[in-house]
This record gives structure tokens, C-alpha cells and sequence, in this order.
């Protein structure tokens, strides 16, 4: 189990997860697991703990989009099945947030160098934070920036 906030139990919401189902959620191919009202709690969980009042999504069915508060626990379950699960997770946080991932840094130079203009500022690539104040004073840059 985990959050996706990085801050747990602030009060409100710092970010939304959705999770697209691109397969059905089971409870045998390991579908999300959460435990209700976790994002209240101003503790993160514990590793390998299975807890009582935890429950499995399942049941839900592929082309559904599962939402939640970032700050809730979650995590897969047991994955009792050969077959696969897909699934699409975004994330949408507040502006100062920073990413779970840093996509602008492990983009591969052949996918970067494949992308429009328009899909390197969706992505980013405009809005790396500076170096320090000597290399450029805003988080906006006029060109976009690969390592």
C-alpha cells in the first residue's frame, strides 16, 4: 500500500488519481486494492501489512475509470491468474506538486525527438525548473529543454 499525495492526511485533496480499465478488475488478476477513509490519516501504511477494513475493487468492468483521492492507500492485489491486467493511471495534482516521475528526464532521445512542438509543452519540456538563478530566473523556459 501507498499514496501518490507524498503528504498524508493534509485535510484536503492534493491530487486525483484515475485509473482506466483497459481489463476487468477481478479479484483474481490483482485488481486495486484501498482502504477506505486512509486518506484522513496523517500516517503513511505500513509495508506488507494487509489490513482489516481494506477492500479489493473488483467486479468493476474494462472501460470503467476508478477515481480517488491521491492520498488514499492503495495497491494491487494478490495476482492469482496467468493472464494480464491492463490498466492507464493519471495523476492530477495541484500546480506545486511535483511528479511522481521525472518524464522529462527518462523520455528516450528517440521518442523526444519524434514529438511535436504541442506534445513537448503538454509534456513538459517548457517547464523545467532551472539549474540555479544564473542559468535562467523563471520555471517557464522560451525553448524547450532536453537534458
Amino acid at each position: 500500500m501507498h499514496i501518490d499525495s507524498n503528504l498524508p492526511g493534509v485535510g484536503y485533496v492534493l491530487g486525483l488519481q484515475a485509473t482506466w480499465l483497459l481489463d476487468d478488475f477481478t479479484s483474481e488478476n490483482g485488481a486495486t486494492r484501498v482502504v477506505p477513509k486512509s486518506h484522513t490519516r496523517k500516517l503513511f501504511a505500513g509495508d506488507n501489512v494487509i489490513y482489516d477494513d481494506e477492500v479489493v475493487i473488483a467486479g468493476v468492468k474494462k472501460g470503467s475509470i476508478i477515481v480517488f483521492d491521491s492520498s488514499l492507500w492503495h495497491g494491487s492485489s494478490e495476482k492469482i491468474t496467468d493472464g494480464e491486467r491492463w490498466i492507464i493511471v493519471t495523476n492530477y495534482s495541484r500546480w506545486f506538486m511535483k511528479p511522481s516521475f521525472d518524464q522529462t528526464r527518462n523520455t528516450p532521445v528517440q521518442i523526444y525527438n519524434k514529438l511535436s512542438d504541442d506534445q513537448k509543452k503538454l509534456l513538459g519540456f517548457k517547464f523545467r525548473p532551472p539549474v540555479d538563478e544564473f542559468s535562467r530566473i523563471t520555471r517557464i523556459s522560451d525553448e524547450f529543454e532536453f537534458e
